[in-house]
């Protein structure tokens, strides 16, 4: 899901700043060097060196799933990360983000950061294809594919209203507008309406991949829906869990266990979902330091494989990690 960005930095010549990320046993140490030559193309490098962690095992046996924690472990700021709705992790190591204003910026583990991509107007979700681009729900593209390099173009341009953007085990755009959902072929541009009128925001799949997870927005209902070996839907969605203070859901995440984990931003608060059915408040922020969207660290370069990361658009567009022991579904 996590392409390989090679836009050269200016910003990150002989910076340097704190890892916020966290090894684990048995893990390869990560090399932070992100020094480089500078260069007019304002953006982020990592340097030529490539060392990242090799921690890769997702086997849930490795955790004993009945028994994870009830909190975070950890809760922080990220050291200079710049995020509005979402965030997404490359393989290179840096963390993508908006900055609530016209850029993508791109940050290092170690703080360093630099314009990506100038010229959106307003971005809500992203997430990496297969091979490396990444598309992005925008309000002035519609739904855009974006190189490593940068280059950018529409890929749908009519859908101009997306929230959540999930790219599928079968590589294909699982997109929604507060309403309908589609299906998007990134290649083609090609749309199919999968579901109309249930309020659809964001989406994510169980990881057995048989279930897909529809979160609306208005009334606090998760809807679960069957898939086939082709992904299409079978039957139609019928409400998994309804959390009635949970009206307005910014992210959604499944980790190795089956959890869900629901951002709820209206409250400040993140809840967990187990494969059953029962929700639990899992952490409540103050203020406005809440998250609004979330993503798994890639286990790359100090960003931790078993923390989600949620950017704070009404804390500064800044992004703070949750460290809750588990990796990602995948």
């Amino acid at each position: 899901m996590r392409g390989r960005l090679l836009v050269v930095a200016a910003l990150l010549a002989a910076c340097c700043g704190d890892d916020r990320g966290s090894d684990h046993p048995g893990d390869t140490e990560t090399d932070d060097d992100a020094g480089t030559d500078s260069d007019a193309d304002a953006g982020a490098d990592a340097g030529s060196d490539t060392d990242t962690d090799t921690d890769t095992d997702t086997d849930t046996d490795s955790f004993d799933c009945d028994s994870l924690p009830s909190a975070p472990l950890l809760v922080e700021a990220v050291d200079s990360a710049v995020a509005f709705h979402d965030v997404a992790f490359d393989d290179e190591g840096f963390l993508i983000g908006f900055d609530g204003s016209s850029s993508l910026i791109k940050t290092a583990s170690n703080g360093a950061s630099g314009v990506f991509v100038p010229g959106f107007n307003w971005v809500n979700g992203m997430d990496f294809l297969p091979g490396g681009d990444m598309v992005a729900a925008t309000s002035n593209e519609g739904l855009s594919r974006i190189t490593p390099l940068g280059t950018h173009w529409s890929v749908v341009s009519s859908l101009t209203s997306l929230y959540g953007v999930t790219v599928g085990p079968d590589g294909m755009v699982y997109t929604a507008d507060d309403n309908n959902m589609y299906r998007v072929d990134p290649d083609t541009g090609e749309v199919e309406t999968l579901i109309t009128s249930l309020s659809a925001r964001v989406i994510e799949f169980t990881p057995d991949l048989t279930q897909m997870y529809i979160g609306a927005v208005g009334m606090g209902m998760i809807y679960l829906v069957d898939l086939d070996d082709d992904f299409n839907l079978i039957g139609s969605p019928t409400v998994f869990v309804t959390l009635p203070d949970c009206s307005d859901m910014g992210g959604f995440g499944v980790d190795i266990c089956g959890n869900l984990y629901v951002e709820c931003h209206e409250y400040a608060e993140l809840r967990r979902v187990t494969p059953d059915g029962t929700a639990t408040l899992y952490h409540d922020w103050t203020d406005n330091e809440y998250g609004h969207g979330l993503e798994w660290g890639s286990g790359i370069d100090g960003w931790d494989d078993r923390s989600i990361y949620l950017p704070q658009p009404y804390n500064g567009n800044t992004v703070v990690r949750v460290e809750i022991g588990v990796p990602y579904r995948e």
